[in-house]
């Protein structure tokens, strides 16, 4: 899932709500669907909650079958002994272990946010795999 991209719904949210909710404080300005309003509103509200706690999810089973907590205990006993050196990761695991051990920060040899690298860089990696 593209979760990154979410902020364009909430973008579009913010167009949309006061429409809907613009129903209750003025009925004296054209016609109105009070209760087709209503339904999509409360529609859109129950898929937003769905998705969200559907991601919640299936986010924890991933994290979890990417990641053992014994790797997880193995890179942070890895940063402690040796603070400067680097992380190497496979592309699946890469942001995961950026987002457990903060620490890692600009160690993780191979980070799988593709978007962040240069052409030569991406060039090398794609050489090397």
């Amino acid at each position: 899932m593209a979760v990154r991209n979410i902020v364009w719904f909430a973008l579009l949210m913010l167009f949309l709500l006061p429409r809907a909710l613009d129903v209750h404080r003025r009925r004296d300005t054209g016609e109105r669907h009070v209760r087709l309003n209503l339904a999509i509103l409360s529609l859109g509200a129950l898929v937003v909650v769905a998705l969200t706690v559907a991601n919640r999810e299936s986010l924890r089973d991933r994290v979890v079958t990417v990641l053992s907590a014994g790797a997880l205990a193995a890179v942070r006993r890895a940063v402690a002994i040796h603070p400067r050196a680097p992380i190497w990761s496979a592309s699946a695991s890469a942001d995961w272990i950026l987002f457990d051990v903060p620490a890692t920060r600009g160690r993780v040899v191979f980070d799988a946010r593709f978007e962040l690298l240069n052409r030569v860089a991406f060039v090398d990696i794609s050489s090397f795999r």
